[in-house]
């Protein structure tokens, strides 16, 4: 009965480590792609003839890059300026802001406040107050999602503390395979969510070339989620021996381990 009880205990150790790895893996491409910009992604190319009297004096060709993530974005643009002797320079600019400040230029942006909207007038809806509603929609969709997500690693976290209890055979595995797998659903979920109450942001658009699409964060995200649940079944692998184990031979198992190795 005691060598028994030490197969099991090392069972156990087995399915807690590679299980604690593998979740902490889905855990940390989950963190990383949190506070990533690179969910949906936008770029666009153009070139400027900068004239004087009639006459090309420098041109620029610059390329244009946007992102939204969960709670911020990110506005890139890099190109070259090139004077009417052909000698061009490399020159790059961006920043990196909340997605309700608005109309950012060199770091100075406006905040929206996304209650005003409602009081906007449906019947005509200017410019401005489109791109306001659009904005203030991209926020809720962001920090709703972000909210799942971080539920489901809350989830994760508690599966964590579980499973260092479980691995002396004091809880079930089926008690950790439930968690985890709570915790891959709201991980995968989340970006569905956000996803669906995410606004058209292609809405309008003219050229067809340059849209808006969804990036590497949002693919990543949704892959953590099976990593999180294969995990979960690994330390679901842990028994409960010592809940069925009398009381009295505790010391004894624990000792005739150590010396058997």
């Amino acid at each position: 009965r005691q060598r028994q009880m030490c197969i099991r205990d090392s069972t156990n150790l087995k399915a807690f480590f590679f299980g604690i790895a593998i979740c902490s893996i889905g855990a940390f491409i989950t963190t990383e792609m949190l506070n990533s910009t690179s969910w949906t992604t936008y770029s666009s190319t153009d070139r400027i003839d900068i004239t004087s009297d009639g006459e090309a004096i420098s041109s620029m060709n610059y390329t244009t890059e946007k992102e939204i993530g969960m709670r911020e974005t990110t506005f890139v643009e890099r190109g070259e300026i090139c004077d009417e002797n052909d000698v061009c320079s490399d020159y790059e600019m961006s920043w990196k802001y909340s997605l309700l400040e608005i109309n950012c230029e060199e770091g100075n942006c406006s905040l929206i406040d996304c209650t005003d909207t409602n009081d906007v007038n449906d019947e005509y809806i200017s410019t401005w107050e489109q791109e306001v509603r659009e904005v203030c929609a991209t926020e809720s969709a962001g920090s709703t999602g972000h909210s799942i997500i971080l539920g489901g690693l809350g989830l994760l976290a508690l599966t964590f503390i579980f499973a260092c209890i479980g691995v002396r055979g004091y809880i079930p595995g089926w008690v950790l395979k439930l968690l985890s797998s709570s915790a891959a659903i709201a991980l995968f979920v989340g970006p569905i969510v956000w996803f669906v109450m995410l606004p058209d942001l292609n809405s309008g658009w003219e050229n067809a070339n340059e849209k808006w699409g969804l990036s590497h964060a949002f693919y990543l995200t949704l892959f953590s989620s099976p990593v999180v649940l294969v995990g979960g079944f690994v330390m679901g692998r842990m028994e409960a021996f010592a809940l069925k184990a009398k009381d009295d031979l505790g010391d004894e198992e624990h000792d005739y381990c150590q010396n058997d190795e």
